[in-house]
Parts: structure tokens; C-alpha cells; sequence
């Protein structure tokens, strides 16, 4: 399902924009998703081994710093960092499709939430 929506998301801005929009597109879907993939899995990985979670918080903090300082998320950050001053600096950077892209992603990852663990 990710890449049917990436392919006809990308298809769709082609034909509304040029190539940089279907770049933009997909940075900023692929790069969500990343982003949200790597915090998921940080996340389920350090709950998954606590056998009680104590409300101190000191604890608190550390189990948050863990996750948020997780290798996934800042490698994660890194890629689209990256992958943004590449298409600034070839000038094919268009905010309009990549936010679609963001907004794609992010409905994507709600529904696979809703679908897997709300029931």
C-alpha cells in the first residue's frame, strides 16, 4: 500500500508539476515515513522490555530521552536533511508537493495505526 500511494502520489505531481514536484513528493513522503517507522519501532522496542513502567520521573525522562535520541531517529533525520539541501541546491525543491507528500504519509501511517492496533 505504501508504494501504491507513493507511485500515483508521484504520478499525480507529475502531471500538476514537473519532475521537482514529483521529487519534492516523494522526499517528503518517503522521509516521513522514516521519521515516524524509526520512532515507532524506538518506541515499541524500549515499552516492549520494560515489564513495569514506574511513574518516577526521572524514569520518565530517561525512557524519553531514549527514544528520542534513538539511532534510527537522528539517522532518520540526517537522510532528510540531506535529501532537502540536495534538491535546494539543484533548485528542484517545491514546498507545495512536498507537503502534500508529508500529508500523504501521515495519513498513511494513521490508517495502518487505526487498522493494526484500534480495533
Amino acid at each position: 500500500m505504501i508504494f501504491f500511494v507513493a507511485f500515483f502520489g508521484g504520478l499525480i505531481s507529475y502531471f500538476i508539476t514537473s519532475e521537482s514536484g514529483v521529487l519534492s513528493f516523494e522526499v517528503g513522503f518517503f522521509s516521513f515515513l522514516l521519521i515516524f517507522f524509526c520512532l515507532f519501532f524506538s518506541m515499541n522496542k524500549r515499552l516492549g522490555n520494560e515489564s513495569e513502567i514506574e511513574d518516577k520521573l526521572s524514569h520518565k525522562i530517561s525512557l524519553g530521552l531514549g527514544i528520542s535520541f534513538s539511532f534510527g531517529r537522528i539517522f532518520s533525520y540526517f537522510i532528510i536533511f540531506a535529501m532537502l539541501v540536495l534538491l535546494l541546491h539543484f533548485e528542484l525543491f517545491m514546498l507545495y508537493t512536498y507537503m502534500i507528500g508529508i500529508f500523504c504519509s501521515l495519513f498513511l501511517t494513521l490508517l495502518y495505526i487505526k487498522r493494526k492496533y484500534i480495533k
